[in-house]
């Protein structure tokens, strides 16, 4: 089973995370009907002080902090919903870091559209 980590930034594009998840619980569906070990297991993750404010679960999923140790297979970043891009990625530059350390422990990195540019 593959471990997917969705990165909710400040300033998400809802329909891009919410894209994401449909794709994950279809393909998981297809296997559970089938009785099959499901291919993949989705974490949402956030900064801490995102959770202190949004709380602990999104969506009936739980949010882990970036500060965890959580080891990834895969981390998808969605697209901004910004109009100020410079200003959205300052904000998610926190984010830098935990990705650098996910793709230094094996993790493929992924993202949709604007999400590219905390690469």
């Amino acid at each position: 089973m593959k471990t997917i980590g969705l990165v909710l930034p400040y300033d998400f594009k809802l329909f891009s995370v919410a894209s994401v998840l449909d794709v994950f619980e279809t393909l998981n569906g297809l296997y559970l009907r089938k009785s099959k070990e499901l291919p993949f297991k989705l974490l949402l993750v956030q900064s801490g002080q995102q959770i202190l404010l949004t709380g602990k679960s999104f969506l009936g999923y739980p949010v882990f902090s970036i500060r965890s140790n959580l080891k990834l297979d895969i981390v998808i970043i969605p697209s901004f919903t910004s109009t100020d891009l410079n200003e959205t990625i300052e904000k998610n530059k926190l984010f830098i870091p935990w990705l650098h350390k996910q793709f230094n422990a094996g993790a493929e990195i992924a993202s949709l559209c604007t999400g590219a540019f905390l690469f």
